[in-house]
């Protein structure tokens, strides 16, 4: 724990960053060693505004969150990526001492206001977000802010600053580059004398909404970045998952069969991927899956394909991974990178040199 300086330069920042700017489905963490202590429920008339909010839960969450409610609000659970990072959110807060409670949205607006609502109603002290839309949530989420809540949002810089005190977000057409960069690299590497338009890769992809379609149009400069490829483009729509990667994985196989890479949106479909190109592919040296996100499973693959046991080869991950980012600015611990209420993480490319770096554990 740091010590009461650091608190005090939290208060600062946050106060100076305020000025600026201004089915039901869930999961319950344990309850950890310590209770969650009881939070008062503003009646209408005590409400405040979304700046007096912001610094009266600044001030008292400091560095402890012992004895605090969290929750996490999630587009799905379904998905491997979002239920694992739920997983960490619970290790990271539980641990030390605050009570975790994920409830699912199952893709459906309507039921994350309702979720939002329910967190307000149990007196929740820090609300994590990952929006289905950002405009059907936006009200919920002031209103949350006004009753005290401490509100992080992932992935999404909202249009109305009153709606959050934290954004975590990513430039997702970067992280779209770095895959296909990566991807090019591994090609080049590979097959350096390989003639234009020789090397066959399929794009797993999500473009159910325009914020997914912002990361796949990184991933599509591939054909741009590189001449030796042929692009194949699979869309799964809304379901990310690991199942329904391997149905497209399998689709893809059967209508280009020497295929030699997989570029993936995320981590639940390089996992279907990979199920499915280890039965598919003899030569296995010469195949390659990159994903943008990664879970530890993930990484354990990237371990594994030094010798082929998986041939998940390279993985983007964004930043520390968002789970430890949220527990560090929400404790404080990292006020002074937040910057007019948004931090941003940077892109950093997973392979068999620096995998073991970024497994969870290595950041509690």
């Amino acid at each position: 724990m740091k010590k009461a300086l650091c608190v005090l330069l939290t208060l600062a920042l946050a106060l100076s960053l305020l000025a600026g700017c201004a089915p039901q489905k869930g999961t319950n963490g344990s309850d950890g060693n310590a209770a969650a202590a009881p939070t008062e429920v503003l009646s209408p008339t005590e409400v405040l505004s979304p700046t007096e909010a912001a610094e009266k839960v600044v001030g008292e969450l400091g560095y402890d969150v012992s004895g605090k409610q969290v929750g996490f609000s999630c587009i799905t659970l379904t998905v491997e990526f979002f239920s694992a990072m739920s997983d960490e959110f619970d290790h990271f807060f539980t641990s030390r001492g605050a009570s975790y409670t994920a409830l699912s949205a199952d893709t459906n607006p309507a039921t994350q206001v309702e979720n939002i609502e329910n967190f307000i109603t149990k007196g929740t002290d820090i609300l994590i977000v990952f929006l289905v839309d950002e405009s059907a949530a936006t009200d919920a989420l002031i209103k949350a802010r006004q009753a005290g809540v401490y509100v992080v949002v992932i992935a999404n810089v909202m249009k109305d600053a009153d709606a959050y005190d934290v954004c975590i977000t990513v430039d997702q057409r970067e992280s779209g580059v770095y895959g296909a960069q990566a991807a090019s690299d591994w090609i080049d590497e590979k097959y350096p004398d390989a003639a234009g338009g020789s090397i066959e890769v399929a794009l797993l992809v999500a473009t159910s909404d325009p914020g997914t379609l912002v990361r796949v149009d990184g991933m599509r400069t591939l054909a741009g970045i590189n001449n030796k490829v042929k692009v194949y483009e699979y869309d799964l729509g809304s379901d990310q998952s690991q199942e329904n990667a391997m149905k497209f994985s399998e689709q893809a196989f059967m209508e280009h069969p020497d295929l030699k890479l997989f570029l993936c949106y995320g981590s639940g479909m390089a996992l279907g991927a990979d199920e499915v190109a280890m039965k598919q592919v003899s030569g296995k040296d010469g195949f390659a899956i990159i994903c943008i996100d990664s879970i530890d499973v993930v990484l354990d693959g990237i371990g594994k394909s030094a010798n082929n046991e998986s041939l998940i080869r390279r993985a983007i991950k964004l930043g520390a991974g968002t789970p430890y980012t949220v527990f560090s600015i929400v404790t404080g611990e990292w006020a002074s990178k937040v910057v007019n209420k948004v931090y941003g993480e940077e892109c950093v490319v997973i392979d068999t040199a620096n995998y073991q770096d970024y497994y969870s554990s290595k950041f509690d």
